[in-house]
């Protein structure tokens, strides 16, 4: 279940150059599956 800004799957994927976004979604979405 990962809902959130942004999906991990597939949109840190594309931007995935921005470390930052990719972190947060990271971080975001392990607080959510927790």
């Amino acid at each position: 279940m990962l809902s959130g800004k942004c999906d991990c799957d597939t949109s840190c994927a594309i931007y995935g150059e921005d470390r930052n976004i990719l972190f947060s979604c990271s971080k975001f979405s392990l607080v959510m599956i927790i």
